[in-house]
């Protein structure tokens, strides 16, 4: 309108506001209801603000049909207003992510930023499995490919325990099999590389995020049964050994660089029983990222897990070769 102002209020009042996203990591739609809490850091006791990842609605048209009908549009965006500015280049809030039936607690997934005078800052994309006694390998990613002009994809394996190896015939382990899109069966499963959870090789790809989601979802089953000498522990991972996790770009290149490196920027987080066990950032600049293992004894209270950020450059980081 002519001869008025656009105030900013919350500006005025020093007052900030946080977006954040949250999916289910196996299926890619929006994690609704989950509750996303927002905390001052760096002691991450201070709650500031929560918000729920709720669907919108709109009514019909009036003059169309059933103008009365109300339409229901899941998003996974969540929004939490009126939060305190501090903004000093300093990343000081953080949040978490909490739903029954897949959290066992609120989880650390989003990334920090600041609050800063009525501005909205981005606190990123949380991908939560169904909460299971099972190891989710999830990995996230964001960008652009920008010599494409299409959304960023890239491609998270499973390399299982090398064959043979120093446990024998007591791991039960037939054959090595490679889980993902780049897999390799060794002959069994009828060469089909995505894998199963009741059967050899105990490992599943549950979602494949070539859609635009950016999120995978690898299923390392657990020891859920004795075998080969084995005894039941549903702690660890299905055989003994290390499983390997890997991610790849295909050899995709953005804004000059690997793709992988600058553009896609992923993450690789370890889910079991609803809680976050190891999370790892990507620091490679090269097609290939040795992102973290994960080691399964004979016997033991858990698994154990190492952090491949510096493993870059070649699928030579798993066991043995796609």
């Amino acid at each position: 309108m002519a001869g008025k102002n656009n105030d900013n209020v919350a500006a005025m009042l020093n007052r900030g506001a946080l977006r954040g996203e949250a999916y289910n990591a196996q299926s890619g739609v929006p994690l609704n209801g989950a509750t996303l809490t927002v905390y001052h850091a760096p002691n991450l006791t201070t709650v500031v603000g929560t918000g729920v990842v709720s669907p919108s609605t709109y009514k019909n048209y009036p003059g169309l049909p059933d103008p009365s009908r109300i339409y229901t549009s899941y998003t996974p965006e969540v929004d939490v207003l009126n939060l305190p500015v501090d903004c000093f280049g300093y990343w000081n809030y953080t949040a978490k992510v909490n739903l029954t039936g897949f959290t066992a607690s609120p989880q650390p997934l989003w990334w920090w930023n600041d609050v800063c005078p009525g501005e909205w800052g981005g606190i990123g994309t949380a991908a939560v499995p169904p909460k299971s006694a099972n190891f989710d390998v999830v990995t996230g990613w964001i960008g652009w490919n920008y010599d494409l002009d299409a959304p960023a994809t890239l491609d998270s394996n499973v390399w299982l325990p090398q064959f043979p190896n120093s446990f024998g015939l007591l791991s039960g382990q037939p054959a090595e099999f490679l889980v993902g899109p780049e897999g390799d069966t060794s002959g069994y499963n009828e060469g089909d590389p995505t894998g199963g959870m009741t059967y050899f090789p105990f490992a599943r790809l549950k979602r494949n995020g070539a859609d635009g989601t950016y999120i995978e979802d690898l299923t390392i089953r657990n020891r859920f049964k004795a075998h080969d000498g084995l005894a039941l522990n549903v702690a660890l991972p299905y055989y003994p050994g290390t499983y390997a996790v890997n991610v790849t770009d295909n050899g995709q290149m953005s804004s000059g660089y690997p793709l992988l490196g600058w553009d896609a920027s992923p993450s690789v987080f370890i889910w079991k029983d609803g809680l976050v066990k190891f999370s790892t950032w990507n620091y490679c600049n090269d097609h290939w990222w040795g992102a973290l293992s994960i080691y399964s004894g004979v016997s033991g209270t858990g698994a154990t897990y190492d952090d491949g950020w510096a493993d870059c450059g070649s699928s030579s980081f798993g066991p043995y070769g796609p």
